[in-house]
């Protein structure tokens, strides 16, 4: 093992397979395509200024489902660069700190030029103890230095975190604190899918990115419905 794959190694990575596939069982074919044809157009409109697609609803209205099936489908065709299902009864999986490392995890193997540039911000950092790291001060060390060195790929990729509501960590979101403060610092290429119970305000909260909100009341997809920010 190479220096640069010991210090990815390093990062711990949330495997996400399991959750995609067993959510992706319960998708009933020919469904929501609506929501899937609007991704696809958000992503292939590089000049769309929306940055983020909030899907939210309540319990059991599927959104991990969703999600699942983007990732699935975004995965098949090269565009998935991460993704994230939170589990608040989980620590490994609400913990900010981890979630970001995982999803640098996720992205080092999408884009290799991320790969490389990753590397050589951890080798210079060789030592710190990232879990103890401020979460801004994480992203900014994972994401934002590493990204700000890359070439435009000529095409859009997504992350999705499913759940962010769930992300609360000793009384605080600070997952969300950081895509509100941060993720508009990162690439107009990179673009976000983030779902929600929809009695938490984080539409609101992202309304700088220009989200596309995914809400309340189409017939055809009882709890979901499309409004642009």
């Amino acid at each position: 093992m190479d220096g640069a794959d010991e210090l990815l190694r390093n990062l711990p990575k949330s495997e996400v397979k399991g959750d995609i596939e067993y959510h992706a069982k319960r998708f009933q074919e020919g469904t929501r395509e609506w929501i899937f044809k609007r991704l696809d157009d958000c992503l292939n409109d590089r000049s769309s200024p929306n940055r983020v697609m909030v899907i939210s609803g309540s319990a059991g209205m599927g959104k991990s489902v969703i999600s699942a099936v983007i990732c699935k489908r975004m995965k098949e065709a090269g565009r998935l660069a991460g993704s994230h299902f939170c589990q608040h009864n989980n620590v490994r999986y609400s913990k900010p700190q981890l979630m970001l490392q995982s999803l640098a995890c996720h992205l080092s193997h999408t884009l290799p030029d991320y790969k490389n540039s990753l590397v050589e911000q951890l080798s210079r950092n060789v030592g710190m103890e990232l879990n103890s790291m401020g979460v801004e001060e994480l992203f900014s060390l994972l994401f934002k230095d590493p990204l700000s060195t890359l070439t435009d790929p000529e095409r859009s990729i997504l992350m999705l975190i499913d759940g962010l509501d769930e992300s609360e960590y000793q009384g605080r979101n600070e997952l969300l604190d950081v895509i509100k403060n941060q993720f508009s610092r990162l690439p107009q290429w990179i673009r976000f899918v983030v779902t929600t119970r929809s009695e938490y305000n984080i539409a609101d909260s992202l309304k700088h990115l220009q989200p596309i909100h995914l809400h309340g009341n189409r017939e055809e997809n009882f709890g979901f419905s499309l409004k642009c920010g």
